[in-house]
């Protein structure tokens, strides 16, 4: 009889161990059943969203857009960029649409609201707020706390109109046009928009240096490319505020505001040369040389680094920096150029505030080198960098002898300009050890020269032989542009 007992006991304690254990099983086999029901619904919303691999999926997370500057032609390729890189949609397109809803990025709402896409305010369906009256079109625009704000929930709106249209990768401005104004995105008609697009993408094209581009993407039979290219960007050179007199600074620049020897900086050598605020303060800064803006930003906020500056880098080889006249974000409004601008000798660089606070010079250096090369030897005397002072003197000197009372009107001038760094850089005694027949600044056959190598001389040639061959060095600018030769 207990021994009955015993076993009982010892039976039941096996059903209730196998009881457990399948319950166990059950529990795992629900879950299991989840997770795949999960991972179906993911496959399917994956699917639902595919745009067969061309402008990327949804878009999720935050976009993080670059804040500096806030506004301007350089703010919008970032925000493209930081679009495009999360959507895969062209960043050419997207630029091209907020330069038609801002003009330059400059508008208003670009400045005040940080919104650069027209995004309508509505409580409630936006992480903005209320921003600026709409106007007669009633409502008001979303104020965006910063860029990447905007560009976070603007890529949305964007992608969206994007997969309605069945959009790709290679979509053109038109077709991008059509699908916005298909979704609703704007009232304007579709041609001016359109029109609008195009202009801002050859913007684009001309900021990225990507010429081949702007001669349309399907839509636009126009192109005006070549007109961009035929702007000088580099040649002669000149002093940085209107004050200096043609001889130079004379004594209002001395001492460690020099270049070249220093007794109280690193290396013991100063890269440069400092304009200070006094008596310099309150004036613009001026190109010193021709070039392409290539760099615009911020490195410190002291007199030790480069605070705010601009790299423009000329065709001829010579690279020019303008330094810390600038140390705070809000000291980008003394900046009067952007990224992708072509400057002139004389142009507006920035602006010396002359009582900003840290605010004491404005530090121009030169050099052949590329930046990263060129800032690796800010305090080494190892021929990087050189003398701006004695580069303008010589390149004043060199052109007064013969240019500058030749008679020929600013845009003839710029187009001789413009040929002549093409042809030898500048130099009066440059040879080509391919064809030795020629010779000097303009690269003319020595034989009509007749053996007279004077400034002077070479440049009543060449405005002889141009005026005859093509009529204006405007026109023989657009003759070596198709030939490579004048």
């Amino acid at each position: 009889m207990i021994t009955n007992i015993k076993r009982l006991r010892q039976t039941k304690r096996w059903a209730g161990l196998a009881a457990f254990l399948l319950g166990i099983l059950a529990v795992l086999s629900v879950v299991y059943f989840i997770v795949i029901l999960i991972a179906a619904m993911g496959a399917a919303t994956d699917d639902e969203c595919d745009t067969g691999g061309e402008q990327g999926g949804v878009v999720e997370g935050r976009i993080s857009v670059i804040e500096s500057p806030k506004y301007g032609q350089t703010a919008m390729m970032h925000i493209a960029d930081a679009v495009h890189e999360k959507t895969g949609i062209s960043a050419r397109l997207l630029f091209a649409q907020m330069g038609q809803e801002t003009g330059n990025g400059d508008s208003s709402v670009a400045k005040h609201d940080h919104n650069f896409g027209g995004m309508t305010y509505s409580e409630g369906s936006t992480i903005g707020t209320k921003g600026e009256s709409r106007g007669s079109e009633g409502g008001n625009y979303v104020h965006y706390k910063n860029l990447s704000d905007f560009a976070t929930e603007w890529a949305v709106t964007v992608q969206n109109g994007f997969k309605k249209a069945g959009l790709g990768k290679d979509a053109t401005v038109a077709q991008y046009a059509h699908a916005m104004k298909k979704a609703g995105y704007y009232t304007a008609a579709e041609s001016d928009y359109r029109a609008g697009m195009e202009a801002q993408a050859k913007k684009y094209d001309a900021l990225k240096g990507n010429k081949s581009l702007a001669k349309g993407d399907g839509s636009s039979g126009s192109d005006n490319s070549a007109e961009e290219d035929c702007k000088p960007i580099s040649g002669k050179w000149g002093w940085p505020f209107k004050s200096i007199p043609k001889k130079g600074p004379g004594n209002t620049i001395s001492g460690e505001q020099l270049f070249g020897k220093s007794s109280t900086r690193t290396g013991g050598f100063h890269d440069g040369v400092d304009f200070g605020t006094v008596p310099y303060g309150g004036q613009d800064i001026l190109a010193i040389h021709g070039g392409t803006v290539k760099k615009i930003a911020f490195q410190g906020h002291t007199q030790d680094s480069l605070g705010m500056y601009v790299w423009v880098e000329g065709s001829d080889g010579w690279n020019v920096i303008y330094q810390e006249f600038g140390f705070d974000e809000a000291d980008l409004k003394y900046v009067k150029v952007e990224v992708g601008d072509k400057v002139s000798v004389g142009d507006k660089i920035g602006h010396l505030a002359s009582n900003a606070h840290g605010i004491t010079h404005v530090h121009i250096g030169a050099t052949k080198k590329d930046f990263a090369t060129a800032e690796l030897s800010a305090y080494k005397d190892d021929g990087t960098w050189k003398d701006p002072i004695k580069l303008i003197k010589d390149g004043l000197n060199n052109d007064a002898e013969s240019e500058e009372d030749d008679g020929l009107s600013k845009t003839e001038s710029e187009a001789r300009d413009w040929i002549v760094q093409r042809e030898s850089g500048g130099r009066w005694d440059a040879v080509n050890p391919a064809n030795p027949s020629v010779y000097g600044r303009y690269q003319l056959k020595r034989e009509y020269l007749n053996g007279d190598y004077s400034h002077k001389n070479q440049t009543r040639v060449a405005n002889k032989y141009v005026k005859g061959r093509y009529g204006s060095w405007r026109n023989a600018q657009k003759f070596w542009m198709k030939h490579t030769w004048y």
